[in-house]
């Protein structure tokens, strides 16, 4: 019975997030111009949809650098501005 209804709610949330991803690159790929929305798109769509606990670990993996070096460069020009505000407010 336990085995059961763990195995029903992982099944539930795998078809949950599987929807809400679906949906979420629908909408980015119909609102980028430069992708026509033909059968292989919607096929793509279907199969990443499908594999999504492979998709987003390694989509996370490639976002990874290049949120560390926006962040350095947040944090360095965060420095410059309260480097020249603290100039500004002395002079």
């Amino acid at each position: 019975m336990l085995l059961e209804m763990l195995l029903f709610s992982g099944a539930i949330f795998y078809l949950l997030v599987g929807c809400c991803l679906f949906t979420q690159w629908l909408n980015i790929m119909q609102q980028d111009g430069r992708i026509r929305s033909g059968m292989l798109v919607k096929l793509f769509l279907v199969i990443v949809s499908i594999l999504w606990p492979f998709v987003v670990p390694f989509a996370y993996l490639e976002l990874l650098p290049k949120y560390k070096s926006s962040k350095e460069s947040m944090s360095m020009f965060a420095e410059q501005v309260s480097e020249s505000l603290a100039v500004e407010s002395n002079a």
